[in-house]
Parts: structure tokens; sequence; C-alpha cells
């Protein structure tokens, strides 16, 4: 492996780590927030960390089918671990970013308008962090699936 593949795949697992980690503190800060339910910690507390895991083995999924089948992604399995990357990486962004508008609605609600204004410019960059994180997965699941990458 030359050195800008090797920079390539660092960059591009370095920022798909950043972008989950970065999903996954601001769904805690809303989940911790006093006016998110018992539904939103467990969101935060089960599914989030299980859609992220998943999320992975879905890479791992594209890494295997492709090469094993040496078509890369024609495999009809990789193609679907592919769209399921993707999807796990959507849902992620978009369920984190509705915690954060539910609050903004709540605080809204409450007459407090800073908090939900502050609340709902955090949603939206969860958001805008998730759609960058869908493109990021897509990219990390074509570098997987690759094979010319390890030969």
């Amino acid at each position: 492996m030359n050195t800008s593949t090797l920079l390539t795949w660092l960059v591009t697992f370095g920022l798909l780590a950043w972008v989950l980690a970065f999903i996954f503190r601001r769904s805690r800060r809303f989940a911790a927030h006093p006016l998110a339910g018992p539904r939103m910690r467990q969101i935060t507390g089960l599914y989030l960390p299980l859609l992220e895991i998943v999320l992975l083995l879905c890479l791992l999924g594209v890494a295997y089918f492709s090469r094993a089948g040496s078509g890369g992604l024609r495999n009809l399995p990789a193609q679907v671990f592919f769209g399921l990357a993707a999807l796990c990486a959507l849902v992620l962004g978009v369920l984190v970013a509705v915690q954060g508008f539910t609050l903004s609605e709540r605080s809204r609600s409450r007459g407090e308008l800073d908090a939900a204004r502050s609340l709902r410019t955090s949603g939206f960059f969860v958001l805008v962090v998730g759609a960058a994180g869908v493109l990021v997965t897509m990219f990390a699941a074509l570098i997987l699936a690759n094979p010319f990458i390890g030969s």
C-alpha cells in the first residue's frame, strides 16, 4: 500500500470516526437536557449505539462480500450492505437532529426562545454533519470495495 492510499484510508476513517463521535456526543447532550423524556434517553443509550455498530458491520460486509466474489460492488450482497451502510448513516444524523428539533419546540412552548434557537441551530448542525457523514460512509464503503487495494 503506497503512502497516498494509506493517507486516504486514515483521513476517510478518521473523519468517519469523528462524525460518529460527534453525533453520539450531541445526542448525549440532548438526552441530558431537562426537557428530554425517557424515550429520548432510550434512543441515546440503546438505539444510537446499536445503529453505529450496525453501520460498522455493514462496512465490514461490503469489504467481505466485495472481495469474496472479486467483483467489487457488482456482487448483490455487497450492494445491499453498501445501501444499508448509507441508510444507517442517514438515520443516525436524522434521528439526533429530530431530538434537537423536539427539544427546541418544547423550549419554545415554554417561552424560552433563546434556548429554543440554540437547540434548533444545534439540531440543524447535526443534520449537516449527518449528511456529510452519509457521503463519508459511502466513500469509505467504496474504498473497502476496491479490489485493487491490498493486492
